[in-house]
């Protein structure tokens, strides 16, 4: 019997290490970096139009410092606008998965069409204004990468970049 209450006994304590090592690996690397590529769809729909941005979104975080690179197309009406920013970021991470991500530098390339207030009513102001800012949340998804969201349901998975 006690042999029995021994093997159970380490065998819960072993389960119970894996988790915590499992757990400290998943925490360490989202403080040591982020490194993820999202291609995202958002379709904006009032009673008067569709506006649908289709985009690819880079994150390369690291150290506190990073790069959200937003490259795509917003259509309004049928007219198309071209989006190419990139975003050099600092950010805290607060309560292990909160990123409060200020933007340092916004660089706008020259073929970017989007007008300013388009831009203000449908981007995020990280990424159409310096000094921008949004909170993220970003958590592992096992292997594949991070689910990131700016409200409590998840909004993209954001893929490992290798």
């Amino acid at each position: 019997m006690k042999i029995k209450m021994a093997f159970l006994l380490s065998l819960v304590l072993v389960t119970l290490g894996v988790f915590t090592y499992i757990d400290y690996m998943n925490d360490k690397q989202l403080k040591d970096g982020i490194n993820c590529y999202s291609q995202v769809q958002y379709e904006y729909v009032s009673d008067k139009k569709i506006v649908v941005i289709q985009a690819g979104i880079l994150f390369l975080f690291s150290n506190g410092h990073g790069v959200i690179s937003y490259s795509g197309t917003l259509i309004d009406q049928g007219e198309a606008f071209t989006i190419k920013r990139d975003a050099e970021v600092s950010y805290t991470v607060r309560n292990d998965n909160s990123f409060l991500v200020r933007t340092e530098k916004l660089n706008i390339a020259p073929f970017d069409t989007l007008p300013d207030l388009l831009a203000k009513k449908y981007l995020y102001s990280y990424i159409r204004e310096q000094d921008g800012w949004t909170n993220l949340g970003i958590q592992r998804n096992g292997r594949n990468g991070y689910l990131i969201s700016t409200n409590p349901i998840p909004q993209l998975l954001c893929r490992f970049v290798k």
